[in-house]
């Protein structure tokens, strides 16, 4: 589960932010509207005016506090500890919880992940392989990624950082490693290619292409 596409558009979180402020401001005058028209008003004034909340200054800090920052945070970490809950037990929940009430609480099955791209997934599991790279210039490019290479993620540009560089044919097979090398920066822009292989750092990848 994740964010949803609509959940990129600022008027869709601009609403849902707006109706759960409606609801939880509707709970709140229910459970506590009789105490906090108490604390609107005075023995001497019995109007309900921003003015006689400085008579309650102790409680209108408190209140604030739990009704503007506490409810809502143990609501926000109920609905994760729910949708945590729901992804090991996703077959009851799609068989009990009706569509509508599953969306709204965020459990029911969607094939939407919170990790932001398919790069951000897999670049930070790879490690102590061989990456071969087809740049936007139709070269290519690689080498070996040891414990001092390093992937820009989301929300940086990607970038890879390779460890070893090797010297690569015109059809992209390793030849061998550059003597000396410090590494090898290069700068991804959307159109590059880039494929992680098997093998060793003092021996050549399992495939070569």
């Amino acid at each position: 589960m994740g964010p949803t596409p609509e959940d990129q558009q600022f008027s869709v979180r601009f609403v849902r932010a707006v109706v759960v402020s409606v609801v939880l401001d509707a709970l709140y005058l229910i459970a506590v509207g009789p105490e906090i028209i108490r604390l609107g008003t005075t023995n001497t004034d019995k109007r309900f005016t921003a003015a006689n909340f400085a008579h309650h200054p102790r409680e209108i800090g408190l209140a604030a506090f739990l009704l503007l920052f506490l409810v809502p945070a143990v609501v926000a970490e109920m609905q994760c500890r729910v949708s945590e809950w729901a992804r090991g037990h996703q077959g009851w929940v799609n068989a009990h919880v009706p569509e509508w009430l599953g969306r709204t609480l965020g459990v029911r099955a969607r094939p939407i992940s919170g990790i932001p791209s398919a790069w951000d997934w897999v670049a930070a599991r790879r490690g102590g392989c061989f990456v071969r790279i087809f740049t936007s210039d139709s070269r290519w490019v690689g080498g070996w990624l040891s414990d001092d290479a390093y992937l820009s993620l989301y929300p940086e540009p990607r970038d890879i950082f390779i460890s070893v560089e090797w010297r690569m044919s015109e059809e992209g097979r390793f030849l061998e490693a550059v003597g000396g090398s410090l590494g090898l920066y290069v700068p991804l822009n959307g159109i590059d290619r880039v494929a992680w292989l098997e093998g060793s750092q003092d021996q050549l990848p399992l495939e070569t292409f």
